[in-house]
């Protein structure tokens, strides 16, 4: 039954588990140390504008969380110039920072000002989301994704529990797929010789 078993199948069998293997040790290898200005970034910013900005990630600015917003930005536009952190932030984030507080300030705001305002307020969200992630994953920390959004009830309750189920169901696919990949190419190998 394995007699006829060719050198290339056997090539392909062995690269197909080498890769896995691989894919295995980069998922689990050991987390790289921290370096001075990650470890700044982590203690003088990440982790005191988590606490001031989580519960309001993603929202929707309305008249009645307008100050509470605004207050939680101030305070994280201070923590950037007393601490000295802005130097190692991405530009991109202070500058969304000032364009949301600037909108923010405004004594009155049109409809049209409120809705640009989300926007902004949105992209902010969103460049925080994503630095936060770049540290995490450099580090192998768990990184935020759009499932730990729906946990953390950033989404309405209804997206959430789709993607809360989706979850389940996408986690699970990679290692079926490969598990799969594994069989059907032995089942191959077995009925072809």
């Amino acid at each position: 039954m394995f007699n006829d078993i060719s050198l290339s199948d056997i090539a392909n069998l062995l690269g197909l588990v080498i890769n896995g293997g691989f894919a295995i040790y980069q998922f689990t290898k050991r987390p790289r140390e921290f370096n001075t200005i990650d470890k700044e970034l982590i203690k003088k910013f990440l982790i005191p504008s988590f606490k001031k900005i989580h519960p309001l990630l993603f929202k929707k600015i309305t008249a009645s969380n307008r100050m509470q917003i605004w207050q939680s930005l101030k305070q994280i536009k201070l923590l950037l110039k007393n601490e000295q952190i802005w130097f190692y932030l991405p530009e991109y984030i202070s500058y969304r920072l000032d364009e949301v507080l600037i909108l923010l300030e405004k004594p009155t705001l049109t409809k049209n000002d409120l809705k640009i305002l989300n926007k902004d307020y949105q992209r902010f969200c969103m460049c925080y989301y994503d630095f936060s992630n770049e540290i995490r994953s450099k580090y192998k920390i768990t990184e935020w994704d759009i499932f730990s959004k729906s946990r953390r009830n950033l989404f309405p309750s209804k997206k959430s529990k789709i993607l809360n189920f989706s979850k389940y169901i996408v986690t699970r696919i990679p290692i079926l797929f490969y598990l799969f990949m594994i069989i059907y190419y032995l089942y191959l190998m077995i009925i072809t010789h």
